[in-house]
């Protein structure tokens, strides 16, 4: 029996060479024109299987495809030519490419700028994020007139890498009493950027690059990250590092509970970036562990229609009287009136999902007769366009409302202009 494996091994080597022999790559399209005109001759870079990262905002370097000399036998000139077919295409004899190598086709080697290729995925319609499989090889021409193809076929991936865009996360407003030499901090799935070899949820304090830098001329923190278009970052919040303390989960931000307005913490925020919303601002009610939550708070409620849409990155904001008053500017760092809705996240509603209703506690204390609206904006849209409207979708003025020590105005079934159903 053990003779016998061993003649089935040795039978099955032969013919694999001779087939070999015949057809070099039989896993790879057709390169059946090998001439014994030529010196054999194989390829080089990139090693089959490689994936290649096409970049176009990459100006600098570029991608080079090499192979080994050869000879034709009649000692004539050789040029060649790259050739690549779509990975399931069969044959070279209609190549996707044909290319001159470098040095109008007499160096054995062939290079490309990252736009050229992008040009190329762009024609085959390949979008940002997305790979083209090719197979290639590479033909040789004697001044003779002969043709010869290297001894193999290679396969490699296109990748083409997606295009990021500058966008600076802002924490626009938060409590007075936050510790001037302190840091401020995001944290969450931010492992796509390789800040963080460890992946996702690094301590606050560890990533340099996730600090939120004090503007001076704002006075609000920021940090800019290089995001790629409808990247979703779906899990993050901010934290604040005091002074002394190296790293630390202990102060992560916190909001006022919908139920009583009792501080707890801030459910993880998501947010996408579309590609033009570059400036999102964000607003912490108040940091877990550091100072105290207002003693009075006012609740603002607002329950949509349930054929309203928020669209996507937007949320409900009031606007009004209400951020200018004493208690307000007492506990919140930016405050004043009839702040445009988007520009002061504070006044930015939240989705409580177990009621269906849009909220948030602010400290306006008490104040008689003060104006305000509900209004949907973004914070790097501010709008005023899209306001309160009535069943009809007709606008509605500005509403009135006194505050004592822990009211606060609710809007029921509400419709806002501009806002779906609404023209």
């Amino acid at each position: 029996m053990k003779f016998n494996y061993i003649l089935f091994a040795f039978v099955a080597m032969l013919a694999a060479m001779s087939c070999e022999k015949k057809y070099p790559q039989p896993e790879m399209p057709d390169i059946s024109g090998l001439s014994s005109d030529f010196t054999p001759f194989t390829l080089s870079a990139p090693a089959s299987g490689a994936t290649v990262e096409v970049d176009a905002a990459n100006t600098t370097d570029k991608i080079t495809i090499s192979w080994n000399r050869t000879t034709a036998l009649d000692k004539s000139a050789v040029t060649y030519k790259w050739l690549a077919v779509a990975g399931a295409t069969p044959t070279f004899a209609t190549p996707l490419l044909n290319v001159n190598s470098d040095s109008t086709g007499k160096a054995p080697m062939l290079t490309f700028t990252h736009a050229q290729l992008v040009t190329v995925l762009q024609a085959q319609g390949v979008a940002e994020g997305q790979s083209l499989n090719l197979k290639w090889t590479v033909r040789a021409t004697s001044a003779s007139g002969k043709t010869g193809m290297a001894t193999s076929a290679y396969s490699v991936t296109l990748y083409r890498k997606p295009q990021t865009l500058p966008v600076t996360f802002e924490l626009a407003n938060f409590p007075k009493s936050t510790p001037a030499n302190g840091k401020v901090f995001l944290a969450g799935q931010f492992g796509f950027l390789g800040f963080t070899p460890s992946g996702d949820w690094q301590q606050p304090g560890t990533v340099s690059q996730l600090e939120a830098v004090k503007d001076m001329a704002s006075g609000t923190y920021k940090v800019t990250l290089q995001l790629a278009p409808n990247k979703t970052i779906g899990e993050f919040k901010w934290f604040f590092v005091p002074n002394g303390t190296p790293s630390s989960w202990s102060n992560g931000e916190q909001r006022f509970k919908y139920s009583d307005g009792s501080a707890e913490g801030m459910p993880n925020r998501s947010w996408t970036f579309t590609g033009t919303n570059t400036n999102p601002k964000f607003s912490v009610a108040k940091w877990e562990g550091l100072g105290t939550a207002p003693t009075s708070l006012n609740r603002f409620t607002v329950k949509a229609d349930p054929s309203v849409v928020i669209p996507a990155n937007q949320y409900v904001y009031v606007a009004g009287e209400i951020s200018g008053t004493a208690t307000y500017g007492a506990y919140f760092e930016k405050s004043g009136n009839w702040a445009q809705p988007g520009t002061n996240p504070a006044n930015e509603l939240m989705f409580d999902s177990g009621s269906g209703n849009w909220f948030v506690w602010l400290p306006v204390g008490t104040a008689t007769n003060l104006q305000y609206k509900p209004f949907v904006a973004a914070g790097d849209s501010p709008s005023w366009d899209r306001g309160l409207a009535d069943a009809s979708c007709a606008g509605q003025g500005n509403q009135v409302f006194t505050f004592t020590a822990s009211n606060g105005p609710t809007f029921t079934n509400v419709k806002f202009q501009q806002v779906t159903p609404c023209p």
